[in-house]
């Protein structure tokens, strides 16, 4: 077993509520593996199962989960508020990947972890979308990766958390994926999500988990940055 996996199944014996033993490895190393799997939140809520493991990383963990709610909170409060001012203007959105997944499957949102949030528009509404964005604060990001179907805007609250979303009007951004992936199935297959707003619809949970799946096959091949270090292997 290399080093990697052996923490990785600790973390996830862990996260499971099972017994969960130290496996002796530095506290820096099994760091960067709760960091690159964005689990912080999740080992929160079984510290007391965790005897044994430095204070050091249960103090890591503590900390990270408690920027973890106030990361969600005012990202909820961004992406609500645009969410329900595009309904307003007749403009449906769908909400992708992981936000769909906080909002659906975790009582509290912030224990999985995100960067962003990934959200569907119709391409005949990015007008519509832009100036919504515009308007509310948000900033487009030149994106440095030539993306032809996506754009990332930004939003600096002004006290230490910039939100990013990225506005989609289609799924994917292969041409190829498109057709596996199409994004009127999207609209059409979409549910409610309430948790994160009233006017919040998610992708159904096959289409969900199909782009998950697509994205941890990217990450694998292509590395994924952890603390400006890029790392590969599959994220939990």
């Amino acid at each position: 077993m290399t080093e990697s996996s052996a923490i990785d199944a600790m973390l996830a014996a862990a996260v499971r509520g099972e017994a969960a033993q130290w496996v002796g490895e530095s506290v820096s190393r099994v760091w960067n593996r709760i960091a690159f799997h964005g689990i912080a939140g999740a080992l929160n809520l079984r510290l007391g199962q965790l005897s044994g493991w430095p204070d050091q990383i249960l103090n890591y963990i503590k900390h990270e989960a408690q920027i973890a709610a106030l990361w969600e909170e005012t990202h909820r409060q961004r992406v609500a508020a645009l969410i329900d001012g595009l309904a307003e203007q007749g403009v449906e959105t769908v909400v992708m990947k992981g936000t769909a997944l906080a909002y659906a499957l975790y009582d509290d949102a912030s224990v999985r972890r995100r960067g962003d949030t990934d959200l569907l528009i119709r391409s005949s509404d990015r007008k519509t979308a832009r100036a919504a964005l515009n308007s509310s604060g948000w900033v487009k990001r030149e994106s440095p990766h030539g993306l032809n179907y996506q754009e990332t805007w930004l939003f600096n609250t002004g006290a230490h958390f910039v939100h990013e979303l990225d506005l989609h009007w289609q799924a994917v951004d292969s041409p190829t994926l498109q057709t596996i992936l199409p994004a009127e199935q999207y609209f059409e297959e979409a549910r409610p999500l309430s948790g994160l707003s009233r006017y919040a619809l998610a992708a159904s949970p096959i289409l969900t988990m199909a782009q998950i799946a697509l994205n941890q096959a990217w990450h694998q091949t292509n590395g994924y940055a952890v603390e400006e270090t890029k790392v590969r292997g599959g994220i939990g």
